[in-house]
């Protein structure tokens, strides 16, 4: 599943990152050469890397209109 539109990132790619080493948000970024854009994916990206870490995993991100 696509998380970051923007980068064109999935679920797989952000975790498959952490598990190489990626143990922070901008450095997820930066291991998959990219920044954020619109920061919408950013909850859903620390979720990844928590689950990725062995944390409560990833978290509902709230829908907003």
């Amino acid at each position: 599943m696509y998380v970051c539109v923007c980068n064109s990132l999935t679920e797989e790619s952000i975790a498959k990152a952490a598990r190489s080493g990626a143990n922070a948000v901008s450095r997820i970024y930066a291991a998959l050469d990219c920044a954020p854009q619109c920061g919408r994916c950013l909850p859903k990206v620390r979720g990844i890397l928590e689950a990725a870490a062995g944390g409560p995993g990833p978290r509902p991100v709230p829908e907003t209109d």
